[in-house]
């Protein structure tokens, strides 16, 4: 009985979780989760000496293209 509350406990959880740190629409990280994912692998990089790259994009009038595409586009 323990473990079936238990496991249900973990499934909520993870559900407000995953409510909390991504976009609804597009499912993708919001502005914080973003950060702390960024800062996580900045962190364990392994230091100064390795390389990696980052790209970021701000469309602008991206509901123009949501509303001629649709969302899935």
């Amino acid at each position: 009985y323990m473990t079936l509350k238990m496991r249900q406990l973990e499934l909520v959880n993870h559900e407000l979780i995953e409510l909390a740190t991504t976009d609804s629409l597009t499912s993708s990280l919001n502005r914080r989760a973003f950060t702390d994912a960024v800062e996580r692998r900045l962190s364990s990089s392994g230091g100064p000496n390795k390389h990696g790259a980052m790209l970021m994009l701000d469309v602008d009038h991206f509901k123009a293209i949501n509303d001629r595409f649709g969302h899935h586009a």
